[in-house]
C-alpha cells in the first residue's frame, strides 16, 4: 500500500495508480498526429473514493489531483500555482492569508466556483477530522478554534464575494504547501450531505478542476479535459481523454506507469520522472494489540524483523535502518538486534497473513515478500500472501481491532526531506494519514516540540518495532519519449495531468 502524501510529498503520504490502456488526445494538431494515438497508464489499483478524506492512497493523487483543484498547487516546477486562487496575499507575521479567486471559474456542471464553495468544502472537511480525531496541522491553527467544538464554525476563516482569509493563532509559513495537498481541494456541494457531511456516492464527483470523471468501473477510470478550464493552467499539448487501467498485464505494455527509481525501464525505451529519494518503504505491523497476536510481544516483532532484514540481505538487498531519509538532518541509522534464540511458545496464531508490495516498487516488491515468507517460517509460522484491498488495510491502521485481515502490510509513504517537522505531526496525528503507532508515548512528547529531534523519534519508531524500515526511494512515473513531463515539479510525485502533455 502506498500511503499518502502530503504537502509537497509528505505522507499522506501519502499511496498507487491506475493502469492501463488509455487514449489521450492531444487538443492542438501535431506533425506526428499524436492526437489520433491511444496511450495506456498503468496503476497499481483502482480508485475506490471521490471524496478528498480519502485522498491519502496513492492511487487518488494520480485519479483526482487534476479532477478536484484546490486554491493552489506545488506540482508545477519552479513555482506555487494558483488554481482557483489567481492570486494571495500574507501579512508580515504569516499569520493572515488572503486569497483572491479566479472570475468565471466553473464546476464541471456549469455551476460558478465560489469563496462560499471553497469556505463549505474546508467547513465539512473540519468537522469530518474532529469527528475522527484528525489534528493534520491546518484548522486547529486557526484562531478561535477552540470554539469550534461549540459553534461548529470556523472562527478565523472569513469569505466575501472575491476573497476568502485564513487568520492563525501562529505563523504559517508553509501555507501553501499544505493547501497543494488535495484533502483541501474544492468540492461541489450536491457531492456530500449538507448536515452529516458524509460523501453521497463514493464512484461520483462534480470536478473542480481541469478534467472531469468521463467513465468509472471495475476495470478503467477515464478522464476528460474540461474545455472551459483556464488554459494558461495546463500543459500547452494537453492530453484530451486519460483513460487509466490496473490490470497487472498492463504494466508491460503501458505508455505511462508507476514506478521508482530503482527499476531499470530505460533500456524498454522509458523515461523516468519522480522526485527525489524522499520515500520510505516500509513493513508495518497491523495486528500489533492484539493479545493472541504473536506480533503483540516486542521481543517477537524485534526478532522476526531482524529475521526479514537478513533474508533480504542474503537475497542481495541491504534494507536501510532508518524510518526516516538520511538527507534529513542529524538522521542516522539504528543498530540491528541480535537474533536471540528462543522458544516459541504454543500460540492460536499458526500464521502470518501479509500484504506485499505493489508492482510499482519492484524490484522490493518481490524480494520482500520472499524474505517474509523465508523470516515466518524460521519463527515457526505458516506465512500467507493476502492482497487485501486498500481501504481495508487504511481501516486497520487503528489499534485493538477485534479482527485484522492483515498482520503486515507494506507501505510506502513520503516525507519532505527540508522540512519535516509537518510531516512527522501529520504522521502520527492525522487519520488521514499513516497513523504511525506511538505505544508509550513517546514521540508524542518530542513532536510537541516546536521543533522536532528527528532522530529522537527515529529511535522510538525503531524501539518500538512496528515500523520496520525496508528503503528509501523515489516514486514517480516512467514515460514513453513522446510525452512531456518537463512542467512537472519532481520534488513531489509527478501526477497532476494537465501538466502533462504531448511533445
Amino acid at each position: 500500500m502506498e500511503a499518502p502524501r502530503r504537502r509537497t510529498l509528505t505522507p499522506y503520504v501519502r499511496l498507487l495508480f491506475l493502469a492501463g490502456t488509455m487514449t489521450l488526445h492531444a487538443c492542438t494538431p501535431h506533425a506526428d498526429d499524436t492526437s489520433n494515438k491511444q496511450i495506456s497508464f498503468w496503476i497499481s489499483d483502482a480508485p475506490f473514493s471521490a471524496d478528498p478524506l480519502d485522498y491519502d492512497a496513492f492511487i487518488h493523487h494520480i485519479a483526482f489531483s487534476s479532477v478536484h483543484s484546490g486554491l493552489v498547487t506545488n506540482y508545477k516546477i519552479g513555482q506555487y500555482t494558483g488554481l482557483i486562487a489567481k492570486g494571495w496575499e500574507v501579512s508580515p507575521d504569516q499569520k493572515t492569508w488572503s486569497f483572491t479567486l479566479r472570475e468565471n471559474l466553473s464546476f464541471s456542471n456549469g455551476d460558478p466556483i465560489t469563496t462560499k464553495d471553497v469556505a463549505d468544502s474546508w467547513q465539512r472537511m473540519a468537522r469530518l477530522m474532529r469527528q475522527r480525531g484528525s489534528r493534520a496541522g491546518l484548522f486547529e491553527k486557526l484562531t478561535g478554534f477552540s470554539s469550534f467544538e461549540k459553534t461548529d464554525k470556523l472562527s478565523g476563516l472569513e469569505f466575501d464575494k472575491t476573497h476568502i482569509t485564513l487568520r492563525f493563532s501562529e505563523p504559517m509559513p508553509n501555507l501553501l504547501d499544505v493547501l497543494s495537498f488535495g484533502l483541501y481541494a474544492v468540492v461541489h456541494s450536491s457531492c456530500y450531505d449538507k448536515v452529516s457531511g458524509k460523501w453521497l456516492n463514493p464512484h461520483h464527483t462534480v470536478a473542480s478542476g481541469p478534467y472531469s470523471v468521463k467513465a468509472w468501473n471495475e476495470t478503467s477510470f477515464v478522464l476528460k479535459l474540461r474545455g472551459d478550464f483556464p488554459a494558461e493552467l495546463l500543459h500547452p499539448k494537453p492530453l484530451e481523454e486519460v483513460k487509466m487501467e490496473w490490470a497487472a498485464d498492463q504494466r508491460q505494455t503501458a505508455d505511462i506507469l508507476s514506478g521508482n527509481s530503482r527499476e531499470n525501464l530505460s533500456v524498454k525505451g522509458y523515461v523516468y520522472h519522480g522526485e527525489t529519494e524522499s520515500r520510505i518503504a516500509y513493513i508495518r505491523c497491523q495486528s500489533w494489540t492484539h493479545p493472541a497476536s504473536p506480533l503483540h510481544d516486542k521481543a517477537e516483532r524485534k526478532r522476526l524483523r531482524g529475521a526479514f532484514y537478513a533474508n533480504l540481505e542474503s537475497l542481495g538487498f541491504k534494507p536501510t535502518l532508518s524510518f526516516f531519509p538520511l538527507a534529513i538532518s542529524a538522521v542516522k541509522e539504528l543498530s540491528l538486534d541480535g537474533l536471540a534464540k528462543h522458544a516459541h511458545p504454543a500460540a492460536p496464531w499458526k500464521s502470518l497473513t501479509y500484504r506485499p508490495y505493489a508492482s510499482e516498487v519492484t524490484p522490493l516488491s518481490e524480494l520482500a515478500a520472499q524474505a517474509l515468507q523465508q523470516a515466518a517460517t524460521a519463527e515457526g509460522f505458516q506465512a500467507e500472501a493476502k492482497d487485501t484491498p486498500k481501504k481495508i488495510v487504511g481501516a486497520e491502521f487503528a489499534p485493538n481491532l477485534p479482527v485484522y485481515h492483515n498482520d503486515l502490510v507494506s507501505i510506502v509513504t513520503g516525507i519532505l526531506i527540508d522540512n519535516p517537522d509537518a510531516d512527522i505531526r501529520f504522521m502520527f496525528k492525522s487519520q488521514e494519514g499513516i497513523r504511525l503507532p506511538d505505544p508509550t508515548g513517546r514521540a508524542a512528547g518530542f513532536i510537541a516540540s516546536p521543533k522536532i529531534e528527528v532522530q529522537k523519534v527515529n529511535e522510538v519508531l525503531w524501539e518500538d518495532a512496528i515500523i520496520w524500515p525496508v528503503a528509501h526511494l523515489s516514486i514517480g512515473l516512467w514515460a514513453r519519449k513522446k510525452l512531456d513531463f518537463s512542467l512537472i515539479n519532481t520534488l513531489v510525485p509527478p501526477t497532476a495531468v494537465h501538466l502533462i502533455g504531448w511533445k
